[in-house]
């Protein structure tokens, strides 16, 4: 069973400009969660983003008027039955009164869904340009965060910022640009805070790179599908692969994603741990680690922020770390200088076996 069920407080200690983020990127396990993670930014939120503006753009929803928002996008077929529309009403209706903020439902819809960061920043200023100007005071920007965070937490299942903390962060968006509280911001001006505020970056890449836990067990599972096969015919039938076996076979290399030559030196290292033969039980743990941290490191430069470790734990271990395990491996040193690297994370995992 998988939950997105970290230890708290996964949110910012002070305002998200000012303070390192540390929210890993959350895990979407629940049918619920990975409806909205199945909109494409260009086709099913644009289309409901043009009817919802036919529609005169109404703030507030209802349990009668919501199927109608979300048919916008022909998604009626596939939310199953009513009760599946009404849990989705719900999952943003957590004060109970019957009503939800269609900017909030927008402006999750947008971050979750498949598409790049620009289409998602275009469509996000379209929604919250209540003018037209390409332009917002500073209560208009208030809202925009607030909106678009408040909706992220209810999908995603994280601890919301306060309404202190995103006030700070316009505070400082607003600052970055040398803008009086009582002008207009730009859209380019905000484009332009996002990509350069250091932690401002990161949370729009937490939610960004929301992980569909499915999607990840299958390409993990099919991964280490071929890696098993490797050591079984590398084996000969034994639990136990020798060295120069697994040093020249250009399988093995396939099957771990055709590392360079040195990075797969140190991997058979930190598998073989001295010894001229790698145990299968060794060889199994760090292709799973192995496995994780390729899954997170998208750009491929053996080094993940170390706020991912719960995400790593969970797709190396398929479950959900408790807090024990995430204090465990806190407590190795495995993380320095805000990082997590590819070569101590596979050595930590291995040394599990020992």
């Amino acid at each position: 069973v998988f939950h997105q069920n970290w230890p708290s407080p996964f949110k910012l200690c002070s305002s998200m400009g000012a303070t390192m983020c540390t929210i890993p990127r959350p895990i979407l396990t629940t049918d619920l969660q990975l409806y909205w993670k199945a909109f494409r930014v260009n086709r099913e939120v644009e289309d409901i983003v043009i009817s919802w503006f036919a529609a005169g753009a109404p703030l507030a929803l209802t349990k009668d008027s919501f199927p109608e928002f979300l048919q916008a996008a022909n998604t009626a077929g596939s939310t199953g039955t009513d009760a599946v529309a009404v849990s989705l009403f719900e999952m943003f209706d957590t004060d109970g009164n019957g009503k939800v903020d269609a900017l909030e439902i927008l402006g999750a819809a947008v971050v979750l869904a498949q598409g790049n960061v620009d289409a998602k920043m275009a469509t996000l200023f379209r929604i919250f340009d209540f003018a037209g100007t390409q332009s917002f005071n500073f209560d208009e920007m208030d809202i925009f965060l607030r909106c678009v965070c408040r909706g992220l937490a209810k999908v995603c299942n994280v601890i919301a910022l306060s309404d202190g903390e995103l006030m700070e962060s316009c505070k400082q968006m607003f600052d970055a640009n040398n803008l009086p509280y009582e002008q207009l911001i730009k859209t380019d001006q905000m484009r332009r805070w996002l990509g350069s505020d250091v932690e401002a970056a990161s949370f729009v890449a937490t939610f960004h790179g929301t992980i569909s836990l499915p999607a990840a067990e299958e390409s993990l599972a099919q991964s280490e599908a071929l890696q098993a096969e490797v050591f079984s015919d590398l084996s000969n039938g034994s639990e136990v692969v020798p060295v120069k076996e697994l040093s020249t076979s250009t399988a093995f290399r396939e099957a771990f994603g055709n590392p360079s030559l040195e990075k797969l030196r140190r991997l058979i290292g930190t598998m073989a741990n001295g010894k001229l033969t790698v145990s299968l039980r060794r060889y199994v743990m760090a292709a799973r680690a192995w496995n994780a941290f390729l899954f997170l490191d998208e750009d491929d430069t053996e080094r993940i922020p170390g706020k991912e470790l719960p995400d790593l734990l969970h797709l190396r271990d398929h479950e959900a770390p408790d807090s024990g395990a995430l204090h465990l491996h806190k407590g190795m040193n495995l993380i320095q200088n805000g990082e997590i690297r590819l070569g101590e994370w596979v050595a930590v995992s291995c040394a599990k076996t020992a």
